[in-house]
C-alpha cells in the first residue's frame, strides 16, 4: 500500500513538471501537411515574383520536430529537411532549426510561425515599404492535419 501511494505522489510530481509545451500545447501535436507561398507586389498591388514551398511536419509531445519538404522549381521540386525545437509562446507556434538539401546553401534556417485558426496553423506577414502606405511582399502559410 505504501509502495502505491508513493508511485502515485511519484507520478502526480511528474505530471506537474512536464514542460510546458507537453501540458498545454497538445493542440499543435502530430502530422501537418503544409504549404507556403512569398510574394513581392508594386505599389498596384500586382505581383511581381515570388516562390511557393510544401511541406509536412511532425510536431513531437517532447518538444521537437521533423520536416520534409520541397520547393517547385524551373528544373523540378528542390527537396530540403529540417529537425530541430519547436516552442509557443502566447498561443503562438514556432519552428527554427538549420535546413538541408541538395541546394541549401550553408547557415540557411528552416523557420515557421503561427496559431491555430479554425482547426489549421495559419499566419500572414505583410511587410510595408518604409514610408509605410504599400505592401512590398507578403508571407502566407496555412497547415492542415495530415
Amino acid at each position: 500500500m505504501k509502495r502505491t501511494a508513493l508511485t502515485a505522489a511519484a507520478i502526480a510530481i511528474g505530471l506537474a513538471t512536464a514542460p510546458a509545451h507537453a501540458q498545454n500545447n497538445a493542440q499543435f501535436h502530430g502530422m501537418w501537411s503544409c504549404n507556403s507561398t512569398y510574394t513581392e507586389l508594386d505599389q498596384q498591388g500586382n505581383r511581381k515574383s515570388g516562390f511557393v514551398r510544401y511541406w509536412q511536419i511532425q510536431v513531437n509531445a517532447d518538444g521537437s520536430f521533423q520536416v520534409q519538404g520541397y520547393t517547385p522549381g524551373v528544373y523540378g521540386n528542390d527537396p530540403f529537411q529540417s529537425q530541430g525545437q519547436w516552442k509557443v509562446e502566447q498561443g503562438f507556434f514556432m519552428a527554427n532549426a538549420p535546413e538541408y538539401g541538395p541546394n541549401v546553401l550553408p547557415g540557411m534556417k528552416f523557420m515557421m510561425g503561427g496559431e491555430i485558426q479554425n482547426g489549421e496553423l495559419m499566419s500572414r506577414y505583410d511587410m510595408k515599404d518604409p514610408s509605410g502606405t504599400w505592401i512590398m511582399n507578403r508571407s502566407l502559410m496555412a497547415c492542415q492535419r495530415a
